[in-house]
């Protein structure tokens, strides 16, 4: 069985499960509500980790990445708070953030080389080779679905 094969039938067991009620739905935990209501009713609200964008928050990061820190929302903007890391951690996420620009690039411009180095940059993959035969294989997939 291909690897996409598992994964939508694991989905479509979830989602049988639910509809079956032999499953619950539960709230996530995610922020996403609390922000907008903080927003749209110009309430403060602080907040350990928020998505923005990283303009200088974790210095020595691509500004234009997004990063993960605490915030307070003062009912009109999203203000972030720095974050100090060690030198490794910022390595290892500077690897990873570059990563996915270029697999974004490669994306954008319709390049199969720049997702296929995206691809070999993230140490889950194998090989160049593996790279290549994910992506056929994804690619092959996606047709399938148009």
């Amino acid at each position: 069985m291909k690897l996409s094969e598992n994964v939508v039938r694991r989905q479509e067991d979830v989602f049988s499960a639910i509809i079956r009620g032999r499953k619950e739905i539960r709230p996530s935990g995610e922020y996403a509500l609390d922000i907008i209501s903080a927003l749209s009713n110009e309430k403060k609200l602080s907040l350990l980790a928020v998505n923005i964008p990283n303009k200088g928050l974790i210095s020595g990061l691509p500004s234009e990445i997004a990063v993960e820190v605490p915030a307070v929302i003062d009912g009109k903007k999203i203000e972030g708070i720095s974050v100090d890391l060690p030198d490794a951690v910022k390595a290892w996420l500077r690897l990873h953030s570059e990563k996915y620009l270029l697999l974004v690039k490669g994306i954008a411009e319709s390049s199969m080389e720049l997702v296929e180095q995206a691809m070999i940059l993230d140490p889950l993959t194998p090989s160049l080779e593996a790279a290549e035969n994910i992506l056929k294989e994804y690619l092959s997939e996606l047709k399938k679905l148009k």
